[in-house]
């Protein structure tokens, strides 16, 4: 019965630690305007870029990424500019 109690304690200790260290190391590259650039940079068309800028500066959260700066990441990946605005205006409701 020792044994079992340790080990849970050990694993309680174990994720709570990985969690804490996890939520804390995720970059969001809040405000960072040469993190925004970058990120933006690599959007495929131009309307998703602009969008993924300025969600990234906008965004005034420095662990977690809003919902805004959320649904730009997913519209830069689109192909078409059409497909990146109705994707963004899509997550965005």
């Amino acid at each position: 019965m020792l044994v079992s109690l340790s080990m849970k304690k050990f694993f309680t200790t174990v994720f709570l630690l990985f969690g804490t260290l996890l939520i804390f190391n995720v970059p969001a590259h809040s405000g960072d305007r040469k993190k925004c650039a970058d990120s933006a940079a690599e959007a495929y068309t131009e309307s998703a870029s602009r969008i993924l800028y300025s969600a990234c500066i906008r965004d005034n959260n420095m662990v977690f990424k809003t919902k805004r700066h959320k649904c730009a990441l997913k519209a830069a990946k689109a192909k078409t500019e059409s497909a990146s605005r109705r994707i963004y205006s899509l997550c965005i409701r």
